[in-house]
């Protein structure tokens, strides 16, 4: 009897009635566009908290040595990239930020410091990171003169 019964539901055709389905979907249009609306408010919503814009200051440093040389080219790319880990190391120690927070009257020093050399160059680039421009502004100022007061004439 189990045989019989499978037989007949896989012998049984089964159709699809797009107009039907058509009509259904547009009978429901108003759910269709609230659940829409609902989506787009939810994802808004949610973007709206994730999103934190960033501010950059940069500047940019010549580094050459003085005098001449045969070598000044491969001199100034050599110094380039020792003078940026050098100045790397002092732009992100806790010294200076303390002393650039004490300047500022800040609390605490909230900011991204980057520095890098261009490449094949004896660039320098310093670039802070913060949450507003103002305080990007005032940092990478802060920085420079920090680091001048720090150093004075060693770099």
């Amino acid at each position: 009897m189990q045989e019989n019964r499978r037989n007949v539901t896989e012998n049984k055709e089964i159709t699809i009635d797009i107009e039907s389905m058509i009509r259904d979907v547009l009978r429901q249009w108003w759910v269709i566009v609230l659940v829409v609306i609902a989506a787009a408010a939810i994802t808004g919503s949610f973007l709206k908290i994730a999103y934190k814009p960033q501010y950059t200051a940069t500047t940019t440093f010549v580094v050459g040595k003085s005098g001449f040389s045969s070598n000044a080219v491969a001199d100034n790319l050599n110094s380039a990239q020792s003078m940026t880990e050098r100045f790397s190391q002092i732009a992100n120690s806790n010294i200076l930020k303390k002393q650039v927070c004490e300047k500022l009257g800040l609390k605490s020093f909230d900011a991204e410091v980057n520095v890098s050399v261009v490449e094949s160059s004896n660039l320098m680039t310093l670039s802070i990171k913060a949450d507003n421009p103002r305080m990007a502004y005032l940092l990478i100022h802060g920085v420079m003169d920090g680091v001048t007061e720090l150093t004075g004439e060693l770099m």
